[in-house]
């Protein structure tokens, strides 16, 4: 389960720190001339949402996968 866990606290850092970064370029009153920077942003925030919703799919299929293998009864032979 860590590299799920991994794929979600990371996309929320990602999209956290992103939307940070836009809050802060339009406190300081960074025009539309800056558009690389709101791209910029925009692209860590839509990432990091990326990053979280692959984290929690992955878990998703691992727990059916899991609950699958339980319920399988074992190989005799």
């Amino acid at each position: 389960m860590q590299r799920e866990v991994g794929f979600i606290v990371g996309g929320w850092i990602l999209a956290g720190a992103g939307t940070v970064f836009l809050v802060a370029l339009v406190l300081l009153g960074a025009g539309w001339w800056e558009f690389s920077a709101y791209l910029g942003g925009s692209l860590m925030v839509g990432f990091g949402v990326f990053f979280i919703q692959v984290g929690r799919a992955e878990a998703a299929d691992r727990r059916r996968e899991l609950e699958r293998m339980e319920q399988t009864p074992p190989p005799t032979g």
